[in-house]
């Protein structure tokens, strides 16, 4: 059976919301145990590699979004309001985040990790929701 464009969308949403609660629980909160001296090695290493997973989960989820949009198919109120996550979540990401891990490739500093951590959970929360509202289509 030849997968539908909504069925790219929810595994492409899927795919973040597993990686978005791995990074909120245990990648995030790893940071600060790495040593100082390997600690910009270690940024580096995690952006360059998360990338490989986040960005082609990120655009095939924006992409097949505007898509359903584009089409007219499945413009439930549900995926109305999923989108409008999505479009949050991407805002937040190219905002703040991306800000907070360019920080961090200066070095750790406590504070800098415990507000990743922090504002972190609304991307985690808005990604739940999402993939909560696309299984409830």
């Amino acid at each position: 059976m030849k997968p539908t464009i909504f069925d790219i969308h929810l595994i492409s949403t899927a795919i973040m919301v597993g990686v978005i609660w791995i990074m909120q629980i245990v990648h995030y909160p790893a940071f600060k145990y790495i040593r100082n001296s390997d600690y910009h090695d270690f940024q580096e290493f995690h952006m360059r590699r998360i990338s490989f997973i986040v960005i082609p989960a990120m655009f095939a989820e924006i992409l097949t979004g505007l898509i359903i949009l584009y089409l007219k198919i499945y413009l439930s109120i549900l995926f109305k309001i999923s989108f409008v996550f999505l479009i949050l979540i991407w805002i937040s990401t190219g905002l703040v985040f991306s800000k907070i891990h360019n920080d961090l490739l200066k070095g750790f500093k406590n504070d800098i990790g415990e507000k990743l951590v922090q504002l972190n959970w609304i991307r985690t929360a808005l990604w739940s929701l999402r993939l909560i509202l696309l299984l409830s289509i």
